[in-house]
């Protein structure tokens, strides 16, 4: 960088190396601010959604919510699935969020907690749609998965049975460090 301390910005600018640079920094600053804190949808896919054990199948319907954003090196994601239907002994509910760009940053040597041997690298509370018209107080997590993907588990803080009657949801929102996919 050419930029010289006491000379004045115009006198500086008259140097095409020194105007050439600073036309390369807006345009970085540009391509970074172009999505910045936008809210991405993400789009309905049955592959999407699944459980611990047994399934877990909301229709396109049933999706209220599910979109993402980054800001800097955090990436919110916020999420309301309502009534899908869901088979099995059901405690914990995923939500994979698909290719962002972003990958999860994790602390290689962090004592993270666990639910049922699943490392959280993140949480945060939600609620969880147990019966006909009954969210229940939760926690939402994003699993330390084998993929770079955000995966979120939401389950409930005594991590009993969700589906009690044949359906299952969840709402929230958690935040948590990325950065850029290479």
């Amino acid at each position: 960088m050419r930029l010289a301390l006491g000379l004045s910005a115009l006198e500086q600018l008259k140097d095409p190396t020194v105007a050439a640079e600073l036309e390369q920094i807006v345009a970085t600053l540009q391509q970074w601010g172009t999505n910045l804190g936008q809210w991405n949808p993400v789009t309905y896919a049955t592959t999407l959604f699944s459980t611990d054990a047994g399934t877990w199948k909301p229709v396109a319907g049933d999706v209220r919510l599910f979109k993402w954003c980054v800001i800097g090196s955090r990436m919110s994601v916020q999420f309301h699935v309502q009534n899908g239907a869901a088979t099995g002994t059901v405690k914990v509910l995923y939500l994979s969020v698909p290719n962002t760009g972003y990958k999860i940053v994790t602390a290689p040597n962090a004592a993270v907690p666990t639910l049922a041997g699943i490392g959280l690298v993140s949480t945060a509370r939600c609620g969880i749609w147990q019966n006909t018209s009954v969210y229940k107080p939760g926690t939402v997590g994003i699993v330390n998965a084998r993929t770079d993907l955000p995966v979120l588990a939401c389950f409930l803080d005594d991590t009993s049975q969700i589906n009690t009657v044949a359906n299952a949801g969840c709402f929230g929102q958690i935040d948590f460090e990325v950065q850029p996919a290479a």
